[in-house]
């Protein structure tokens, strides 16, 4: 239950950051999970048999939307725990997963520099809004 309402929360900030970044009309959602379940999704859609922090899934966009109805972007999973053994703030890697979805990488060094200039500034204007 302490899970669900997490994602609840964490799905409204999310909402409010798509705001912030112009993103009115898209949605995402948030999911809070243990560490066995990102393990179990680290290791089937990346290859990596260990837990991590956060994983995004963009929404393939081919599924109808109802006119009126807010575009799915896709899907954010978060290990509070593991952002929490690592020394991170799960508001940083909300905002990095949902960057993620509005294709942001940092894959390259430039690609890199310029989502953690936006991370910066959504978590600026976050932390002064909770």
């Amino acid at each position: 239950m302490r899970k669900a309402r997490e994602s609840n929360a964490l799905e409204e900030r999310a909402r409010k950051i798509l705001e912030f970044l112009g993103q009115d009309e898209a949605e995402a959602a948030i999911h809070v999970v243990d560490g066995e379940t990102m393990k179990g999704l680290n290791r089937q859609f990346r290859g990596k048999d260990e837990t991590t922090t956060v994983l995004s899934f963009e929404d393939p966009g081919v599924f109808p939307r109802i006119p009126g109805e807010k575009r799915m972007l896709g899907e954010v999973f978060l290990d509070p725990e593991c952002i929490r053994s690592r020394g991170g703030d799960i508001d940083h890697f909300l905002v990095h997963g949902v960057l993620h979805l509005l294709g942001f990488s940092h894959e390259e060094k430039g690609a890199r520099i310029e989502m953690e200039k936006i991370e910066d500034k959504v978590l600026a204007w976050l932390k002064s809004r909770y």
